[in-house]
């Protein structure tokens, strides 16, 4: 079992990485659209590694937001902020509110699949080559990335 200290320790990780990495204006608009300080320590789960999160989906006509377990590692938490989840459970005003005012403004979780964002290498090697590799996912990218050395 996981206790509340190594949670808030191992979230402080993430968050702490995502902070130094290419992502860190990402985090930033996501704390000030959401109001925020810092990202808040989300509940885990009973594995080391797993967390729960909140999505918006779309039931019988109406965008609820749906409890979801998915892993609390750099890269995982990088896609759910692109998605806009939330690390808390969500205020019912603020949510009731959000539907009844402006669907348009949220997030629309089914488009990001038909569009993917494509991530691009472009380390330089000594040679003045270039690496020109693609990945689809964020994940597949920094994994790629290491084997530079983790250098752009």
């Amino acid at each position: 079992m996981i206790t509340q200290e190594l949670a808030k320790s191992m979230w402080g990780d993430v968050v702490d990485n995502i902070k130094i990495s290419d992502h860190k204006d990402l985090l930033e608009k996501y704390l000030v659209k959401h109001d925020l300080n810092a990202l808040p320590v989300p509940e885990w789960s009973d594995q080391a590694d797993m967390a729960y999160f909140y999505l918006q989906s779309r039931r019988n006509g109406q965008l609820v937001w749906e409890k979801t377990k998915a892993r609390a590692t750099y890269d995982a938490v990088i896609r759910l902020i692109e998605k806009g989840a939330l690390f808390a459970p969500p205020v019912k005003d603020v949510e009731a509110e959000d539907s009844s005012t402006d669907n348009e403004q949220l997030p629309k979780l089914d488009t990001d699949e038909l569009s993917p964002k494509k991530y691009k290498c472009e380390h330089k090697f000594k040679n003045n080559r270039v690496c020109r590799k693609e990945y689809k996912t964020i994940g597949r990218f920094l994994e790629h990335k290491k084997k530079h050395g983790g250098q752009k």
